[in-house]
């Protein structure tokens, strides 16, 4: 009896070392599958970090090129108001002339039926 005893408790202690050394190796795994994971999304933060400073540098970009056709279009537009006033001015210029011409012509006309 005490020789079945005594194997019964080694196949026990047997049985509890391995389960223990499952354990051990369960953790040791899961503590590799943490520090991977961690890794991995310290990079993915990283990775995100500089493509946001990507995103924000080529909007600024962006935003300072659209700042420069905005002001490449104000001027374009002052020289293209420029253009008008100035073609106004030269529209009354010949609209002017035109009347004094239209009103000389009048004047030679009704001078040409005064009996003279």
């Amino acid at each position: 009896r005490s020789k079945h005893e005594e194997e019964k408790k080694s196949t026990l202690a047997a049985r509890e070392t391995a389960f223990q050394e499952s354990i051990a190796n369960s953790r040791a795994e899961l503590a590799a599958e943490e520090a991977a994971a961690t890794a991995l999304q310290d990079s993915l933060h990283a990775f995100l970090g500089v493509q946001n400073s990507i995103t924000e540098a080529k909007l600024r970009a962006w935003r300072d090129q659209l700042g420069a056709v905005r002001a490449r279009i104000a001027v374009e537009d002052a020289k293209l108001a420029e253009a008008v006033a100035e073609g106004a001015a030269v529209q009354e210029e010949v609209d002017k002339e035109l009347k004094e011409v239209e009103a000389e012509e009048a004047n030679g006309a009704v001078g040409e039926h005064i009996p003279g």
